[in-house]
């Protein structure tokens, strides 16, 4: 599995010492730096876009301090793993790191052991997230789903949503088609399923998403489009909050997993 990292600080020769020992010591199809930034609103603006696993963040930078990066990163990407950078004049701060999430904490002057005992831990961390993540995909996909759906117009519901999730439907086009109120059909799958429409729809979207992006010859934005979503950045959050795992990076675990089974027989 390959993981990548985002790299914050403002000091050259730091930046220097991080990147090169990072690159020197780790396979690019383990560890990969996809960002080098030397101030926190660049820090923001390519965490934001690359969606790192791992960021290195010196808290002392220029324009925005690494502890409000950090709050930034985490809301948007909950599962990345944070390092804090920090001088011991500036561990005050550990209080406030801890409630954002960060996860460990370099504290200057540090030698390289130090990284990269640190890195190999949150490279053991993600591993044990993503194949939880994994599993669970695979569990979902071969289960067939219990009979819950007591009630016909929640059959009906599912049904059409098994049939047309790949159009453009909503609750109304589907409650028109099937000759009943949307309100209706909303209370109904409301509550005999616990759920409502929109979710029921999601996850199915989701769900064969999953089954697609097994294929290697398609890409993760052809996937979006062909189960329905028009938007590829929504389809990622929704996957992410479904599986709690990137579609690119389920992909890729999967085809890794694979390979390494063939590899081994």
């Amino acid at each position: 599995m390959m993981y990548h990292i985002l790299v914050a600080e403002d000091e050259l020769m730091e930046q220097h010492f991080l990147t090169k020992s990072i690159s020197d010591h780790y396979d690019s199809q383990v560890l990969q730096i996809i960002a080098i930034c030397g101030n926190g609103e660049e820090a923001i603006k390519q965490g934001l876009a690359l969606k790192p696993d791992i960021a290195l963040l010196d808290i002392e930078m220029p324009k925005i301090n690494g502890l409000e990066v950090a709050r930034r990163l985490k809301q948007d990407n909950p599962g990345i793993q944070i390092v804090m950078i920090t001088a011991y004049g500036t561990f005050t701060y550990a209080r406030e790191a801890i409630k954002i999430g960060v996860t460990d904490y370099l504290v200057k002057p540090y030698v390289s052991a130090q990284l990269f005992s640190i890195l190999d831990e949150l490279i053991e961390k993600l591993k044990g997230i993503k194949k939880t993540a994994i599993s669970r995909i695979v569990t979902l996909l071969n289960t067939t789903s219990p009979d819950v759906e007591t009630h016909p117009i929640v059959r009906m519901a599912i049904s059409y949503i098994n049939q047309h999730y790949s159009e453009k439907i909503s609750l109304e086009i589907m409650s028109n088609d099937l000759k009943f109120s949307s309100s209706y059909v909303s209370k109904c799958i409301k509550k005999y399923m616990h759920t409502s429409f929109t979710q029921l729809l999601m996850e199915k979207r989701c769900t064969e998403a999953a089954k697609l992006l097994l294929k290697q010859n398609i890409t993760v934005n052809e996937v979006a489009y062909a189960v329905g979503f028009s938007d590829p950045n929504y389809f990622y959050t929704c996957f992410k909050d479904q599986f709690g795992i990137q579609p690119k990076k389920y992909a890729q675990a999967v085809f890794a997993r694979n390979e390494n089974i063939f590899s081994s027989n």
